[in-house]
Order: structure tokens, then sequence, then C-alpha cells
């Protein structure tokens, strides 16, 4: 649970973090 959880939490940053660079 807490894995999967983090690993959700962990796209969203990247994805966001990406969204901000482009």
């Amino acid at each position: 649970y807490f894995a999967s959880t983090i690993g959700n939490v962990s796209k969203e940053i990247a994805e966001a973090y990406i969204r901000n660079q482009g």
C-alpha cells in the first residue's frame, strides 16, 4: 500500500515538475 502510494505521489510530482519546466 505505502509503496504504491509513494509511487503515485512521485509520479504526480514528476509530471507537475515537467509541466513547470515546460
